[in-house]
């Protein structure tokens, strides 16, 4: 659209136009378009201008008929009418094939990513259809600046853009010079790694047996990790696969020593966290031993008990004493309660009965690991506090 043809008349010989127009109506599809011609002075050639409208539509532009204005006369100079009639083989179409064409193609259909993390993404696009002739125009970041004219059909840019929604613009261009709506494809680039936050992480020590781990964090959409044992920190760990950010981590934790979690996050753009986010402890599930001091060995005339508890890792100890033939330190029953290892056994045992005594303690560590009751510490002594007397005299 927008397209001037000249169109011109020619007459067998001079001629005048007065009081009016000649007027031209020319076969352009669905709306036919006139062309006015005013003031032909003693003239064998008239001429006016056709300018190009949109929607107009045909394959060979002729003339549908020529008319004149009311009151209009066109004369000769012995004022005879001229003849307004198109000879055979003399319209426009038979001398010239003009094609008017004001219908664009469709729009291009553009295509890339939604979301990357390529700071140089490619778009590419392929032909609407509807005429286009495989000549694109396209723009990055609006509509209103210069275009770039290719027969390409993709762009990646020369330089990195920043992070942000970007999107690109084609257009493709017809035969009769027309272009098409703009297709367009928005893609957003994220170069920014997330990183990952735990929670439910184990105590330090924990004797925990395996893990119960929830991983957060903002933008992160799938998370890997690593469980290590005795390692310096997370440097060489070999990953697992990618894991959805709702499933949590419940490997089993294996044996005791210092373990480390190593987790790295990843958002939907695929940046992956720069260093991952991890979390240390001691992991001991080894019950400790009790060791009794201060316990009397072979006979004793003690009417108290003065013992002392210890042990590696121990933090809290139960205890029960009786007559060794009738205490068992397997069964639970008949223990005391949990008592600090600071404090010593010191019970009273004066109304016991004189024979062998046995005592059996169970112990735990600070984070609850217990001494099984068949692998009890136990200590056994005679009490004897029967003074001995003479039983006679001899010579």
């Amino acid at each position: 659209a927008g397209d001037e043809i000249n169109i011109t008349v020619n007459f067998s010989e001079k001629v005048t136009l007065s009081t009016g127009d000649m007027i031209i109506n020319l076969e352009t599809g669905a709306t036919d378009r006139n062309v006015t011609i005013s003031g032909i002075v003693d003239s064998d050639a008239a001429s006016g201008t056709y300018t190009v409208q949109a929607g107009d539509e045909t394959s060979d532009l002729s003339v549908s008929h020529i008319e004149l204005s009311v009151l209009a006369t066109l004369t000769d100079d012995a004022e005879n009418d001229a003849s307004l009639e198109i000879p055979e083989g003399s319209n426009l179409s038979d001398i010239k094939g003009i094609a008017i064409d004001t219908a664009a193609p469709f729009e291009p259909v553009v295509t890339g990513h939604e979301l990357t993390n390529d700071a140089t993404p490619t778009w590419s696009w392929s032909s609407g259809g509807a005429g286009g002739n495989g000549t694109f125009r396209y723009q990055l970041g609006g509509e209103d600046v210069d275009w770039t004219e290719t027969t390409s059909t993709s762009y990646t840019p020369g330089s990195d853009l920043g992070e942000g929604t970007h999107t690109l613009y084609v257009q493709e261009h017809d035969a009769a010079g027309n272009w098409s709506e703009s297709g367009s494809f928005a893609t957003e680039i994220d170069i920014t790694s997330p990183t990952a936050e735990l929670s439910g992480l184990p105590d330090d020590p924990s004797n925990g047996e395996s893990l119960d781990v929830t991983v957060g964090g903002v933008d992160v959409f799938e998370y890997h990790y690593a469980l290590l044992t005795d390692a310096e920190g997370c440097a060489g760990a070999t990953y697992g696969g990618w894991i959805a950010i709702a499933t949590q981590i419940t490997s089993n934790i294996g044996a005791d020593g210092v373990k480390i979690l190593c987790v790295e996050g990843r958002d939907e753009a695929g940046n992956v966290q720069a260093s991952p986010t991890s979390h240390s402890w001691v992991s001991r599930t080894t019950a400790p031993r009790a060791i009794i001091s201060g316990a009397p060995s072979g006979l004793s005339n003690a009417t108290a008990l003065d013992f002392e508890i210890a042990g590696e890792d121990v933090s809290h100890y139960m205890y029960k004493f009786g007559a060794s033939a009738s205490t068992s330190c397997v069964m639970a029953a008949g223990y005391s309660a949990e008592r600090s290892v600071g404090v010593a056994i010191t019970d009273d045992i004066s109304a016991m009965d004189d024979g062998e005594i046995k005592l059996c303690i169970v112990a735990r560590d600070a984070i609850g690991n217990w001494q099984a009751f068949d692998a009890a510490s136990e200590t056994t002594w005679t009490k004897d506090t029967i003074a001995p007397s003479m039983s006679g005299a001899t010579l």
